[in-house]
């Protein structure tokens, strides 16, 4: 399978300001995110955030929920 969210992508992500609409560290992206995710909205994911398909968007929310439920709550 080919994952394009790996350590080097990581890294260029964290390292954006988080006013950047280029990265998933801002509160728009993190909407967008939510509600493409909860409305199955693939065409979404594909192009704004460039998943290639919905097994990689269910990797990355759940990865999002373990980080909330560790640091979070």
């Amino acid at each position: 399978m080919d994952y394009t969210f790996n350590y080097t992508t990581a890294n260029k992500d964290f390292a954006r300001s988080f006013t950047s609409v280029n990265t998933f560290m801002n509160l728009d992206s993190m909407r967008k995110f939510y509600v493409a995710y909860e409305t199955q909205d693939f065409s979404l994911m594909q192009n704004h955030f460039l998943f290639k398909n919905w097994h990689q968007v269910d990797m990355f929310n759940t990865y999002l929920d373990e980080m909330v439920d560790h640091f979070l709550l």
